[in-house]
Order: C-alpha cells, then structure tokens, then sequence
C-alpha cells in the first residue's frame, strides 16, 4: 500500500514495549513494522524487518532476522553462531574483522549478504 506507514522501534530495548496487541493495532492501518532489538527477549509474531545488534556477555535469544550489526565492542560473532543464526544481511562496523575479532588498521563499514544457517 503506497501511503502506508513504516515504522521502526528502537531506542533503549523495544522489545520491552512491542506487544501483539500495539501490532495488531498497527496492522489494521497496513503499517509495516521494524524493530532493533539487541536479541535478548522474545518477540510478538507481525514483525516485518528484525534488526538485532547484539551485545558481548549476553544471552541472545533471536537467532532469526533480516539485519544483523556487529561491531568492535560486540564481539558476539562466533563459527557456532554463524552456523545457527539465520539473517539476511549482516553489517559489521568499526575497525574489526568479523570472522577473527582481529583489529583492522583503517576504519571500515562493511555491508555483506550472508546465508546463515541451514
């Protein structure tokens, strides 16, 4: 629907709020919805685009998304990981190299489509 409404939660962690009910409300208006969770909490089913940035030295509970955001200080990245987790798109950013936690000399962003999973 062409004036139908996009939103994105983020911001703190939205999965606190996001509800089934506040989607289902947003649904009626055909509202695509996006949230940037950092993947430690459960989500409600109708959400369009999952984005988790996950942080170090938690317990992430989403392993499925079509965005995921890694950088330096979230090394969380791990072959385990990569064989279960199932998203889309995979950004890293900072001054790593996502696959040996090594620094890199010059700042990067990389934008790379990755399969994971099965």
């Amino acid at each position: 629907m062409e004036n139908a409404p996009f939103i994105v939660f983020t911001g703190g962690e939205p999965a606190l709020q996001l509800d089934s009910e506040l989607i289902f409300e947003l649904k009626k208006v055909n509202a695509e919805i996006a949230i940037e969770t950092n993947g430690t909490l459960e989500l409600p089913l109708g959400i369009d685009w999952i984005c988790m940035s996950p942080k170090a030295n938690t317990n992430i509970v989403i392993t499925s998304g079509e965005e995921i955001k890694l950088s330096s200080h979230r090394q969380v990245l791990t072959r385990k990981n990569l064989r279960t987790w199932n998203f889309l798109i995979a950004i890293f950013s900072r001054w790593m190299d996502p696959f040996n936690n090594k620094i890199l000399r010059k700042r990067s962003i990389i934008v790379k489509i990755i399969q994971c999973g099965n």
